[in-house]
């Protein structure tokens, strides 16, 4: 759904709720969860207030129509702080680790998932050693 200035719009409230059926799960469109997350333009994120509030009659708008809301969020390409993102197993562990914290505590734990692919390597993107990234993960 298109946004503007990263802002979900409210035309995307009939988008959903028009997709919505009784104990339907709906997930989003990939959203971004900071200003550097976004690879397109003109998509939503979630970092912001102003976000948040325009999420808010959407999933509304869903959950009226007996329908559950997932949000999927997203970071495309690499963070590059490699002071606190690079180099060691838990530094290149730490943005998903805190993402997914600062999200349970706003929402709770049980409402939280994440998806694991230590395997990938799209775009020369793998991990040196994916079995330990997995482990760590799990772990964590």
């Amino acid at each position: 759904m298109r946004s503007y200035n990263n802002v979900p719009q409210p035309h995307a409230i009939l988008y959903y709720s028009q997709r919505t059926t009784k104990g339907g799960l709906l997930i989003a469109e990939s959203t971004g969860v900071s200003d550097t997350a976004q690879g397109y333009p003109s998509t939503p994120g979630i970092w912001t207030k102003e976000q948040v509030e325009a999420w808010k009659p959407i999933v509304d708008a869903v959950h009226v129509r007996g329908g559950i809301f997932f949000l999927q969020i997203w970071h495309v390409g690499r963070v590059s702080n490699s002071d606190q993102y690079g180099g060691s197993l838990a530094n290149r562990c730490r943005f998903a680790l805190e993402i997914v914290e600062a999200v349970a505590n706003e929402i709770g734990a049980d409402k939280v998932g994440i998806r694991l692919s230590p395997f990938a390597n799209y775009m020369e993107s793998g991990d040196s050693n994916p079995n330990a990234l997995g482990l760590y993960m799990a772990e964590s």
